[in-house]
């Protein structure tokens, strides 16, 4: 799980059943105004790589290692705009693509209406950045065949 407020919990759900608040196995923090995380898992085999995306509100795409509890990737926000005004950041939903056993390209789509595309092994600003519409993007799918998104 993790909270609004950054703090990352595993827990074991396999224990038996209790009235006993479940204690986390594990807990570190990745940044405040969280609101959305997904692990990463490798399509062939089905496991976890052991590494979580985070993002939200003013908190721009971010991954992590469970295992050493450190940053491996943070995104850098696009560059200003026209008029030379910061970009406010809104990350409302992301998806991993492609199928390998560690995360490459994830897109991920904003509360101001954008599609990102980043390839975390190429650079940390995204390497596509689309707008999509006049309304908020809150969720999206990657559909199998990695190329197609469903916003």
């Amino acid at each position: 799980t993790c909270t609004n407020a950054g703090a990352v919990h595993t827990v074991d759900l396999l224990t038996e059943p209790s009235d006993d608040p479940i204690t986390p196995t594990l807990q570190f923090y990745v940044g405040s105004d969280v609101s959305r995380m997904r692990v990463h898992q490798d399509s062939t085999t089905g496991s976890s790589s052991g590494i979580i995306a985070v993002g939200g509100k003013e908190h721009d795409l971010q991954l992590w290692s469970v295992e050493t509890r450190q940053s491996v990737f943070e995104a850098k926000n696009v560059r200003p705009d026209k008029l030379r005004l910061r970009v406010p950041i809104w990350i409302t939903d992301f998806d991993f693509m492609g199928s390998t056993p560690e995360p490459r390209q994830i897109v991920t789509a904003t509360g101001h209406h954008q599609v990102r595309i980043y390839d975390i092994k190429a650079q940390k600003r995204p390497v596509a950045d689309f707008t999509v519409g006049e309304h908020p993007i809150m969720s999206l799918a990657v559909l199998p065949d990695s190329k197609s998104v469903i916003i």
